[in-house]
């Protein structure tokens, strides 16, 4: 076997490493081999964080912080439209290679934020203040700030520039300005004014439940006719009321949307019945009396339901008298007989309802008695 020559450092590392292994994981080259074609086989996992004690250091201090404000600063300067518009693309490029380092996420935002910040500073970017992004401010000096017409030439020749072209245009700049404040002010007095007038109205009758109101409206005195929201929508209702189910009170219904209305006053009352209501039936196939929860419930459990069902479809047919199956070819039929007053025959009933109780002969029961 020929074993390829390792530097000492590395030869002494796999040393260590095959004294942790089992002997079949190291012959010759075969763990370096595949390590090589398949890869490390370890669980690539996130980048260790930080400890408490080095992340209250700054992560970038000295020359590596001046290195990469220098190249902040180179971005930061070609721009075209506004010295920020790389600001956003450049703090988080910054931060993302922060926490790859292994830096928490407030510290590696906080340091980006603090070093773009500088880099804008160094480059005497300014951020605009609200004044400067008013139309008066931005708007040349040769047209109105108003209604853009150029501006007359004795106004641009003598003296100082001034933003608009006439007395009127700046009264009508003034009271834009202001349309906000005395929109609001107008508001507070217009409610003010309805209140007051609204208590100086006679009070009316509501149609639907006969309470005295007065209108919020004063403009409405008079054609109002009912008091609230809910007096409006109980009278334009059409349906009859009914009576719950389950206690007894006369509601007015809901429309669920198809066309069908509800039965009880409330969810409640609702579970309430469903509950409530049982009916005592008779087991059709063993003959044993039972409650049910549904009307159309006719075997009294998961057994006789089985039973039925396997023979009906063929499935299991007994070859026994068992126990079940005398229930159901006599004393079921025999429950039901004396239920409605008919005269049975051994086996077969006058008034038979399953196919499977018909021609049920003598010799077939002796046989089925003789095989049990």
């Amino acid at each position: 076997m020929i074993r390829a020559k390792l530097p000492p450092q590395i030869e002494w590392q796999e040393i260590r490493r095959a004294k942790r292994r089992p002997a079949s994981a190291f012959c010759g080259m075969t763990y370096l081999l595949g390590t090589y074609r398949h890869g490390e086989k370890r669980k690539v996992g996130l980048p260790p964080l930080k400890s408490e004690a080095s992340a209250s250091k700054r992560p970038l201090r000295g020359e590596k912080r001046r290195h990469v404000l220098d190249e902040v600063i180179k971005i930061l300067r070609h721009w075209s439209s506004s010295p920020f518009e790389r600001e956003g693309s450049t703090l988080a490029g910054l931060r993302s290679g922060l926490v790859l380092k292994g830096n928490r996420w407030a510290i590696a935002d906080f340091e980006a934020a603090e070093i773009v910040a500088e880099g804008l500073r160094i480059i005497g970017a300014r951020r605009p203040e609200w004044i400067e992004g008013q139309p008066e401010w931005s708007d040349q000096l040769d047209f109105c700030a108003w209604c853009g017409k150029p501006m007359p030439d004795e106004l641009v020749e003598h003296g100082r520039r001034q933003r608009f072209c006439s007395p009127v245009c700046a009264k009508s700049a003034i009271q834009k300005r202001n349309a906000g404040i005395l929109a609001h002010e107008d508001i507070i007095k217009n409610d003010a004014r309805r209140v007051i007038t609204r208590e100086k109205l006679p009070p009316t009758t509501c149609v639907w439940c006969g309470t005295l109101f007065r209108p919020l409206n004063p403009d409405k005195h008079g054609t109002q006719q009912f008091c609230s929201h809910r007096c409006r929508g109980a009278a334009m209702v059409t349906t009859d009321p009914v009576t719950c189910l389950n206690c007894g009170t006369v509601f007015q219904p809901k429309n669920s949307g198809d066309g069908r209305f509800s039965k009880f006053c409330s969810t409640a009352c609702s579970n309430a019945y469903g509950k409530s209501t049982r009916y005592e039936k008779t087991c059709e196939c063993c003959g044993q009396p039972f409650v049910a929860k549904r009307p159309d419930t006719v075997y009294c459990g998961r057994r006789c339901s089985r039973f039925i069902a396997d023979w009906r479809n063929e499935i299991r047919i007994p070859s026994k008298l068992s126990d079940l199956l005398f229930d159901y070819l006599f004393t079921a039929p025999a429950a039901l007989a004396r239920a409605k007053g008919v005269t049975l025959v051994l086996g077969a009933p006058a008034d038979v309802e399953r196919p499977e109780r018909m021609f049920l002969t003598v010799g077939i029961f002796d046989r089925l008695c003789a095989a049990a």
